[in-house]
């Protein structure tokens, strides 16, 4: 099978994107040509291809079409062209073989859709409707739709139209992608994009396009979780080089059939039908988009003579990455990018360097700034900041100048944190605004010990307003504070007021509100500011300190967000905000749980900073195929995937399972930036810091993490601990041959092949007996695609995707987490007995939690129910002399049992004549219920019911005793039997009393040497809590059998007495009945012991 490749370059806007197809060499590679394309997990992808070069591929050659437009970095796309359609054929009704239709505005009929003149027809005769057709011969996961489009309609009146709506990953005539063109009665273009439940982004008005019925070009794209659309006027220039409208959207992931459809607005008064005519459909499969650093031109020695030999460069074109990565500087602080935007008068960041004497005053039209004794490059700065300055003396003194604009308002903000709180007694300057053609000539701020006070002087020192405030509940000068003030001209009045708080914090103080005073007179214009240490503050720190024009709203998330360096921000979000902040296109796949709280951001460059957020947060950051742009993937994207089935015999090979200790990590430390720290080690267990063979001995590994408190170092470090010791076979590289006839065969499998990116998981099937059983769920890490005239290969780097099987909240527990065995399954049997640890209870027994995939050993087998063991209603009829089946009369006449009106029934003519009857069920851990009734309060001595467990005979066996007492108390008692020697392990008294009418129900779990029990009303809810809970430290022998025992103690008079006992249940062991065995292709008898799990034990995310 050929491959029909489209390679093509960006040549700038008026050539837009050059097909050069035919330059590309696509011979196999090993003869010098075809493409290579590398995808590595975190760093820049590469392509390397080879161009047949005639001079045209010289950037400085003058002779070449491309002069002036081929050059450094120019970027290089690859695809595989899907389906062509140029409608050279004529069909009356519908597009003829491989499509179908559908509409809105009845009636919809095929000949409104025909192929006619080389181009495809939509012609809508009502308004507020559309007519559709689709592609359903082939799906598609991944695809770019292309096609034009143009229509008799130059001049829209009355209502929009929409030519050229792009369908894609089209599951039914309701369930698609849509990427929507509309044209308004102005001629407006613009692009939104739509999925099942409605708009998903846009709208985008399409700059300097304008509809006149002209043939347009247009593009839509989905790639993963990626939408994309574009059009252009190929009459008017070359395709754009970026997509004009993006968004990102998980919510259709199924591949489907690409379509078109054209639709009329309502209100529309063109004449209809309104015609949309269609050519040049093409489907893409896009596998790169990446830039060409150098041309290196290279040529065969003949190419120097007469014979013009052979000439040729060889080229490596690179992700935005690379680029990205290359001279890189620290972006400015948070708080810098906040407040310049502002285009402020004034502003110190005062983030400057150790050797600074004066500060860089970095407005626009900047008047220059002065400092006194004042040290820069300070550490103890707010968070985010680089640095800040401190006043090191009582000369200490740092002014700021302001740019000359004329305002009737003015806006101070700055940072400070005091060394040490001011004398007592007064409030003392601390910064001085001075200003000019006002009848102010200072405003001051002053603080002191409690509180701050801010106040306006004229040019004689008289006091023209003022006004205190505490400095707040929660607001320590001695750490950071910010505060602004605000001035304004209202009719004759200054107006003014203040706001500040603790940098960080959530609460916000006003002096009287933003414009809470007033005074007659002139705002004017403030020409200088200054903060002075005097005799109180030295020591002082300050950062960030601007002048505005305009109002700054330090009581807005904004600026305490910028003010803490983003503390506490998620990833995602703050990759997003640092992507738009440096122009640099950003994808982000957020998953369904946040991601993970940051700590302030620092200083540094722009990738530092996303892949700090990456490596905090645990996901993948990548680059687009299909666009210029940077991908992210949260890790809560990547928990819980449905993997993609590939069978082995689909894989080329070498396919080698490898077992060894390179990403093995069971010493685990995580610390926080400037915080706390946590270790875990995995103590047992295979990959475990034990000595061989009982572990691997210890591999140890630390990270630094900028999170957002220390409650999350622990959590990190767990689940690092996790990621480090997960015991499972990986598979290094794995590789499918698409050229093999096996895959043209089944392109709808084909098409999701080659959509797997990093963080997609597969499942490996069918392996070979030589091999770990399978399926082995897989998750793509890096690619590397090779692509030439005739073949196509993939080779994915792999790591187990089971570590990212995590449990989810807001249910019932479905399995025990571990320490559950069964007591055997034979090689063909269907059903098998499972106990539990004490600890971890039993397994779920809700219909809706099946089938249920499990391990038993190393076999895969799917449970489709799990139940008691056993469950006794007494349903049945049984004269004197038993209970019936599955029951054994062990102690006690035969005739004083009997079964009758729903309940089993013993009587008890004789005092301390004990009653046993018992059960095999099947296990030493042993976990019983039931009802039991004495019919009347006990006289003259206590009556006792209760269970055995791990009965051998009537001499050893632990009583599980609920005497009921002559007052009705109920004293629950452990007592160990053996060969007749009695102990009492343990002894409580319930919290219910007897009752002769209501049942009490009794339940008793044994668990290795754990024994405990309980008793309550049968028509309450059984309490968590267990009456008496003890160990045994010399546990009774595992019998099997359990059982009732029923008795009348020394004393009693009640004479004979007839108990009734009802419900007897085994909760434990559990009887799990199978619907498949052998799943991963073992099956084999496995015997009592053997360990049952879940089949991907889940754990808890981070």
């Amino acid at each position: 099978m050929r491959n029909d490749l489209r390679a093509e370059l960006y040549l700038g806007g008026t050539l837009g994107w050059v097909d050069v197809t035919e330059d590309v060499r696509q011979a196999v590679a090993d003869s010098g040509g075809g493409i290579t394309i590398t995808r590595p997990e975190g760093d820049p992808g590469t392509m390397d291809l080879v161009f047949t070069n005639d001079g045209r591929y010289s950037p400085r050659n003058p002779r070449s079409p491309y002069y002036g437009v081929l050059g450094r970095n120019t970027p290089v796309r690859i695809g595989l062209v899907e389906l062509a359609d140029q409608f050279d054929r004529t069909v009356v009704s519908g597009w003829g073989p491989g499509w179908s239709w559908f509409g809105a505005g009845s009636p919809v009929v095929g000949t409104d859709m025909p192929v006619t003149g080389g181009t495809g027809i939509h012609r809508v005769p009502f308004v507020a409707g559309f007519r559709a057709t689709y592609y359903t011969a082939r799906r598609w996961r991944d695809a770019e739709l292309r096609v034009t489009v143009s229509s008799p309609i130059a001049d829209v009146t009355g209502g929009n139209i929409e030519p050229a709506n792009l369908l894609l990953r089209g599951q039914d005539i309701n369930t698609y992608y849509m990427a929507r063109l509309e044209v308004s009665t102005a001629e407006v273009v613009t692009l939104t994009l739509h999925g099942p439940a409605g708009q998903i982004a846009g709208p985008v008005t399409v700059p300097g396009l304008r509809w006149t019925g002209q043939p347009l070009r247009v593009a839509a794209s989905v790639v993963a979780d990626r939408l994309a659309m574009s059009v252009w006027d190929p009459a008017a220039g070359g395709e754009p080089r970026d997509w004009q409208i993006t968004a990102v959207d998980g919510r259709l992931a199924a591949a489907g059939w690409v379509g078109i459809r054209s639709g009329v607005g309502a209100g529309n008064s063109n004449s209809k039908p309104i015609e949309f005519r269609y050519d040049d459909l093409e489907v893409i499969d896009r596998r790169a988009l990446m830039e060409v650093s150098a041309w290196p031109p290279r040529w065969t020695p003949e190419a120097n003579g007469t014979d013009r030999g052979d000439t040729w460069v060889e080229v490596q074109a690179a992700g935005i990455l690379e680029r990205l990565g290359q001279g890189t500087k620290a972006l400015t602080s948070p708080m810098y990018q906040t407040l310049i935007a502002r285009d402020p008068a004034g502003y110190l960041p005062l983030e400057d360097g150790e050797k600074t004497r004066n500060p860089s005053n970095v407005a626009r039209d900047a008047v220059r700034a002065s400092a006194t004794a004042v040290a820069f490059a300070d550490r103890e700065c707010p968070p985010g900041a680089s640095s800040c300055a401190r006043l090191t003396g009582s000369s200490s003194r740092l002014t700021i100048g302001v740019a000359g604009r004329s305002s009737s308002h003015w806006s101070v903000f700055v940072m400070f944190r005091l060394q040490s709180l001011p004398a007592a007694g007064q409030d003392w300057p601390f910064m001085s605004l001075r200003m000019a053609g006002s009848n102010v000539d200072r405003w001051e701020l002053q603080l002191g010990q409690n509180g701050l006070r801010w106040a306006a002087y004229n040019s004689a020192g008289t006091e023209l307003s003022s006004r205190v405030s505490l400095y707040g509940a929660g607001v320590d000068p001695l750490g950071w504070v910010a505060i602004c003030l605000q001035v304004q001209q209202v009719g004759t009045l200054t107006t003014w007021g203040w706001v500040h708080h603790q940098v960080g914090s959530d609460v916000w103080y006003t002096g009287n509100g933003w414009a809470g005073d007033s005074f007659a007179g002139t705002v004017g214009q403030m020409i200088w500011g200054e903060v002075a240490a005097g005799s109180q503050f030295s020591g002082a720190r300050l950062s960030h300190w601007a002048v505005d024009t305009r109002p700054i709203p330090l009581d807005s998330w904004q600026y305490r967000d910028a003010s803490s360096g983003f503390a506490g921000e998620l990833a995602t979000d703050r990759i997003a905000r640092l992507s738009a902040e440096v122009g640099v296109p950003m994808l982000i796949t957020r998953g369904p749980d946040p991601s993970c709280p940051m700590g302030a951001q620092g200083p540094s460059d722009y990738l530092s900073l996303i892949r700090e957020c990456a490596e905090a947060d645990g996901g993948i950051l990548g680059e687009a195929r299909e666009q210029q742009a940077l991908t992210y993937r949260a890790l809560s994207s990547l928990y819980n995937q449905p993997p993609l089935a590939i069978d082995y015999a689909r894989l080329a090979p070498p396919l080698e399972p490898t077992d060894d200790v390179d990403h093995v990590r069971n010493d685990v430390t995580v610390e926080r930036t400037g915080g706390g720290r946590q270790r875990y080690v995995m103590p047992t267990g295979p990959l475990s810091v034990q000595r061989p063979p009982d572990g691997v001995g210890t591999y140890t590994t630390s990270y630094t993490l900028n999170l957002a408190s220390d409650e999350q170092v622990a959590d990190h470090a767990r689940w690092r601990l996790h990621l480090g010791t997960w015991d499972e076979a990986r598979y290094p590289r794995a590789r499918v041959e698409l050229g093999d006839p096996a895959w043209s065969t089944d392109p709808l499998l084909a098409s999701e092949v080659v959509a797997l990116d990093a963080g997609r998981v597969l499942a490996l099937g069918g392996l070979p007996a030589w091999l770990p059983p399978g399926p082995t769920s897989q998750m793509v890490r890096a690619t590397v695609e090779r692509i030439d005239q005739h073949t196509r290969t993939l080779d994915w780097t792999l790591t187990p995707a089971g570590p990212y099987t995590v449990a989810t909240v807001g249910g019932p527990q479905r399995v025990a987490p571990d320490a559950s065995f069964t007591t055997g399954l034979t090689a063909s049997g269907m059903s098998m007995l499972v106990t539990t640890s004490a600890a971890d209870g039993p397994w779920t027994e809700d219909p809706q939690d099946f089938p249920l995939p499990m391990r038993v050993g190393g076999e895969q087998v799917t449970a489709s129910s799990i139940e008691r063991s056993m469950v006794d209603v007494f349903g049945r009829t049984v004269a004197a002399g038993g209970w019936g089946s599955p029951w054994t009369v062990a102690r006690g006449s035969a005739s004083n049992y009997s079964v009758a009106g729903g309940v089993g029934l013993i009587a008890l003519p004789t005092v301390n004549d004990e009653h046993q009857a018992t059960l095999d069920v099947g296990a030493q851990t042993q976990d019983i219920r039931a009802w039991v009734l004495a019919p009347a309060t006990p006289a003259g001595g206590p009556i006792n019911l209760g269970l055995l467990l791990r009965y051998t005979d009537q001499g050893t066996n632990y009583w599980i005793d609920a005497q009921v007492a002559t007052d009705g108390s109920i004293a629950v008692r452990i007592i160990r039997r053996e060969a007749g020697a009695v102990t009492v392990l343990g002894s409580a008294t319930a919290a219910v009393t007897h009752s002769s009418t209501v049942p009490r129900a009794i339940r008793a779990e044994v668990a290795g040497n754990l024994i405990r029990a309980r008793v309550w009303a049968s028509n309450a809810a059984e309490p968590t809590a267990w009456d008496v809970q003890t160990t045994d430290p010399a546990p009774l022998p595992g019998a099997t059998r359990a059982g009732i025992v029923a008795r009348r103690m020394t004393g009693n008079t009640n004479g004979t007495l007839t108990v009734q006992i009802d419900n007897v249940s085994v909760v434990s062991p559990q009887l799990v009945t199978l619907s498949a065995r052998g799943v991963n292709g073992v099956q084999r008898g496995w015997g009592a012991g053997t360990p049952v799990t879940v089949w991907t034990p889940a754990v808890v995310a981070l």
